[in-house]
């Protein structure tokens, strides 16, 4: 049975007002917000998946407030607050590890690094 019109009407307000507000609150305008979105090819900064019901979320540095990037929800959520570019290194490393057993075919940086104090010892 269908609702009745004015339950229609304000269920269409309520999908209309579900717009993010922290993309505008950041200083995106829904024109740098295409730009953007045209810039990521028409997808999600880091999965390239493109917006399904909903825009992207303004990806933005707690610290600075920057906005870095237009995020799917998957990848927003994934990304926690606290994220560094030291720490995602580091959690890089972390999961390799454990995905390759231990054994990771990673190069030394020093080891073709000649040793300086050799013809002193």
């Amino acid at each position: 049975m269908a609702a009745p019109l004015e339950d229609r009407s304000a269920a269409t307000k309520r999908r209309k007002r579900r717009k993010p507000r922290r993309a505008s609150d950041l200083g995106v305008t829904d024109e740098e917000y295409a730009q953007r979105l045209e810039a990521q090819d028409g997808g999600c900064a880091i999965c390239g998946n493109p917006p399904k019901t909903r825009r992207l979320h303004a990806d933005h540095n707690h610290r600075t407030h920057n906005v870095r990037g237009l995020l799917c929800f998957r990848c927003n959520r994934a990304l926690p607050t606290y994220v560094t570019a030291d720490w995602l290194a580091k959690a890089y490393w972390y999961v390799l590890r454990d995905e390759t057993g231990g054994e990771c075919d990673v190069p030394d940086q020093w080891a073709d690094v000649p040793d300086q104090w050799e013809a002193a010892r």
